[in-house]
């Protein structure tokens, strides 16, 4: 199992997120998570009129994130 399976397994993270759920795992907040698509550090994608964040995606901000004192 890799690191994105354990981590979505252990944070019980679905293939596609809503924002909301987005803002949950990461652990920000709504004005942030769209200054972080603003800003091409995540994408949303439409699956119809609801958009939706890949777990992947997620996975791979959270892992990219520099260590405490550093700045996004």
């Amino acid at each position: 199992m890799d690191g994105f399976q354990q981590w979505a397994r252990a944070y019980n993270v679905a293939p596609l997120n809503s924002p909301k759920r987005a803002c949950e795992l990461i652990g920000c907040g709504h004005d942030f998570l769209y200054q972080l698509v603003k800003a091409k550090k995540l994408t949303i994608k439409k699956l119809g009129a609801k958009s939706v964040i890949t777990g992947e995606e997620i996975y791979g901000l959270v892992r990219g994130l520099p260590a405490s004192g550093h700045p996004i």
